[in-house]
């Protein structure tokens, strides 16, 4: 069994800037420490974790909730992660007793000060990765956040680093451990090997951070508004019944794909739609704030073509809805942006995806992903004889190492279903 470990010291407390020892004793993230850890955040973005793992200290369940910002996980509390007991020195300034701490700390081992030795700690330390790893299933990649003098111990009696030679920070060039700092284990058949020592997290680069992601993306069925011809962007409206035709001839094309996640937007013609999807499935779609349609301001619910040329000068200038109380272009790219990261993070190397969503942000992903005007896209579909965004229509592309890929077009289930 392979499994890859991600161990995070806490960010910077209190008493870490009040320069005073902490190991069982307890203070808050500073602010400096919650931008430490903020960083970190930033640098495992682009990596899934299967569980994540927490010290019971209140500053590495801080910690774990920054990093964890966006993504549906919890930490598990592990006992046997807390900091080393540092004893009678506990809340004690390292400048006070210099010559005694300076020599528990070369020894590792506070025992003479009623603290812990060597030898607890390592016990501790092993106890905490049978924990881990008895709960891990083969590739799984799991955030452990811990202390300082831990992680010190661990890279010195359990993976057997030799700190002279592999981390110079510890010749008195700066902080062995830095807080917020980021250490990956890779674990395989009872051995470990250290692929990146603690690293502050600007520094961090992570070697597996690539990953392929295959979206499949679903507008919704046909609306009564859409009958209509009315403009229809956060207003909604019922599905019709050759919509709940579309919808079903959709889930049909798709029940051979295994999705490992189901997003929705929160409107209710695509939360209907990706429940006749999500039919017979182990799992329901999370609804995403992020993937509703555009919202048109003034312009909802107006008929298009009593409205067509506005509309159109409308796009012509500057496809933005903000001077008619919509959404600015700005805006809707903000928040494109940021869904599309939480679901690549939260989701594994290799997962399928379903994404239902609508037209216009179709349109949108395609000029803010992909370069492409949308509505010459839309056109060159049309010129091939093609509907450029059919309802039910699907759209398939790809995440590759951090970069997108179309494989095809939105297009009918049942053209979908003769391509596979």
């Amino acid at each position: 069994m392979k499994v890859i470990m991600y161990f995070v010291r806490h960010g910077q407390t209190r008493l870490n800037e009040k320069g005073r020892m902490q190991g069982v004793c307890d203070s808050p993230l500073t602010t400096q420490g919650e931008l430490q850890v903020e960083k970190t955040r930033v640098a495992l973005n682009n990596v899934f974790f299967d569980a994540v793992y927490s010290s019971p200290s209140g500053r590495c369940q801080q910690t774990s909730r920054i990093i964890l910002e966006g993504r549906n996980l919890e930490p598990v509390i592990i006992i046997n992660l807390h900091e080393m007991n540092f004893g009678t020195f506990e809340g004690t300034r390292f400048t006070s007793h210099s010559e005694e701490i300076t020599r528990c700390f070369d020894t590792n081992d506070f025992s003479s000060v009623n603290g812990e030795n060597p030898a607890e700690v390592e016990d501790r330390i092993l106890q905490s990765l049978d924990t881990i790893l008895s709960n891990a299933h083969d590739n799984d990649q799991v955030l452990v956040v811990t202390h300082g003098s831990y992680l010190m111990t661990m890279l010195r009696s359990v993976f057997n680093v030799d700190m002279d030679k592999l981390f110079p920070r510890a010749l008195g060039k700066g902080n062995p451990i830095p807080n917020a700092s980021i250490m990956r284990v890779e674990y395989e058949d009872g051995k470990y090997i250290v692929t990146n020592l603690p690293t502050e997290p600007q520094l961090y680069e992570d070697p597996i951070v690539n990953k392929t992601l295959h979206f499949y993306f679903v507008n919704h069925g046909q609306t009564l508004f859409n009958q209509y011809n009315r403009m229809q962007g956060v207003t909604d409206s019922p599905i019709t019944e050759r919509g709940m035709k579309e919808i079903l001839d959709c889930a049909d094309a798709l029940k051979e794909i295994p999705f490992a996640s189901m997003y929705t937007s929160p409107l209710l013609r695509c939360y209907e739609t990706a429940l006749k999807i999500a039919h017979d499935r182990n799992s329901d779609p999370v609804v995403l704030d992020g993937l509703k349609e555009i919202d048109y301001g003034e312009f909802e619910a107006v008929v298009r073509d009593s409205w067509l040329k506005e509309i159109k000068e409308h796009r012509a200038k500057h496809d933005d809805w903000s001077d008619v109380n919509g959404e600015s272009k700005d805006a809707f790219e903000l928040r494109f942006h940021h869904t599309l990261q939480k679901i690549i993070s939260a989701n594994k190397d290799g997962s399928n995806i379903l994404l239902v969503s609508h037209s216009e942000y179709y349109k949108r992903l395609l000029e803010i992903l992909f370069g492409l005007d949308g509505e010459d896209a839309m056109m060159e579909m049309r010129r091939q004889g093609k509907q450029p965004h059919p309802y039910g229509g699907i759209f398939r592309f790809d995440y590759v190492n951090g970069k997108f890929e179309i494989v095809s077009y939105m297009c009918t289930p049942e053209e979908f279903k003769e391509e596979q």
